[in-house]
């Protein structure tokens, strides 16, 4: 006869902080991601949250350790510049049943806009920036394939289209690369998906 089983609970380590622009305004509605562990399939685990009116964000039950702080810009409430503002990571420590502060003042970003050219008869796609640092901001391919993404990071950065249901991908230019600086709008961007 076996009675039960005694576990005892950690309380996990909680991220908060607020987005400004440079002029110390709020941002809301930034995308957070936290990312931490292992990579499992290519993939880190994560959990998420979203900046308020007052641009701040929380997020808990995080396991102790190093991790990566993503906040992505492209679907913030930002009027000017046209260009939105850069999206960025940035790397803290957690410790489990503490909270820590992460603040983070937002640049001009880069915009990119293009077209997505592919096989006959695709679709799922969608056009992927990323960094070194694990930023990934995404945009939506329009009807017409073109598509355009507000709110890019500054600098180095890789620019594909990618399938959501197979992973094919394709890249812009021949390797994907382009170097982005604060206030770029570039158009031309151009991917072309090779067929499957």
């Amino acid at each position: 006869e076996q009675d039960g089983v005694d576990a005892a609970m950690t309380t996990g380590g909680e991220l908060a902080g607020t987005v400004t622009t440079q002029s110390a305004a709020p941002v809301a509605g930034v995308d957070v991601v936290v990312r931490f562990g292992a990579a499992v399939d290519g993939t880190q685990r994560q959990l998420t949250g979203t900046t308020d009116a007052s641009g701040q964000w929380s997020i808990d039950g995080l396991p102790a350790g190093a991790v990566t702080v993503c906040f992505d810009t492209t679907e913030a409430d930002v009027a000017d510049p046209p260009t939105g503002l850069a999206s960025t990571c940035r790397s803290a420590t957690v410790a489990l049943a503490a909270r820590h502060t992460v603040n983070v003042q937002l640049g001009t970003g880069a915009r990119i806009a293009g077209t997505v050219t592919g096989p006959a008869g695709w679709n799922h796609y969608q056009v992927h920036v990323t960094t070194a640092s694990g930023l990934d901001v995404m945009a939506q391919i329009r009807g017409d394939h073109t598509y355009t993404l507000t709110g890019g990071p500054v600098g180095a950065v890789t620019v594909s289209a990618v399938n959501d249901v197979n992973g094919a991908t394709g890249l812009y230019g021949t390797d994907g690369h382009l170097t982005l600086a604060a206030g770029d709008d570039r158009t031309g961007i151009d991917i072309t998906v090779p067929a499957h």
